[in-house]
């Protein structure tokens, strides 16, 4: 069965913990599951990076990758 691994970063950590695993095949299900099992961050925005690239759209997703979600950050 396939999983990929979470990592979250920030506040994220505090409602999502650390480090999960899940089941889904591209980033817009997992987003919708994540919303789902935590409602918390039902109106939360955040980046997600799949194996250490910032992603702006759907992707999918296969075994073994990473994904990481992260708070909105600004630069300087």
């Amino acid at each position: 069965m396939m999983s990929i691994t979470i990592k979250s970063y920030g506040s994220l950590v505090d409602v999502l913990g650390d480090t999960l695993t899940h089941k889904a095949t591209n980033t817009d299900a997992l987003i919708d599951d994540i919303n789902k099992a935590f409602p918390k961050l039902k109106n939360s925005s955040f980046v997600i990076a799949v194996n250490n690239t910032v992603i702006k759209t759907n992707t999918q997703l296969k075994q073994g990758d990473q994904v990481a979600l992260m708070p909105p950050y600004s630069g300087g």
